[in-house]
């Protein structure tokens, strides 16, 4: 004996009919704290975030950074003389 019932009911109409939790406010309060954090990454990976994070690692005022730097950005002069 075979017997097949079909029922056209919603997602949450069978989870109330099987007796199951309605997970969709946690859900939603998880998704909002992954979109935040997501939000914070990309600030920090932005140019300016890694600019930041990269010179936080030099002290303040070195004056070796700020000549390595000065060379490293200044071309080099080709005088003959």
């Amino acid at each position: 004996m075979k017997i097949n019932i079909e029922l056209d009911v919603t997602p949450k109409e069978a989870r109330e009919l099987l007796g199951l939790p309605d997970l969709e406010p946690m859900q939603a309060a998880v998704l909002a704290r992954i979109e935040q954090r997501l939000l914070d990454a990309t600030d920090i990976l932005s140019a300016e975030g890694l600019l930041r994070t990269w010179l936080s690692l030099v002290p303040v005022g070195s004056e070796a950074y700020l000549k390595t730097l000065n060379s490293f950005f200044r071309p080099a002069s080709s005088d003959k003389s």
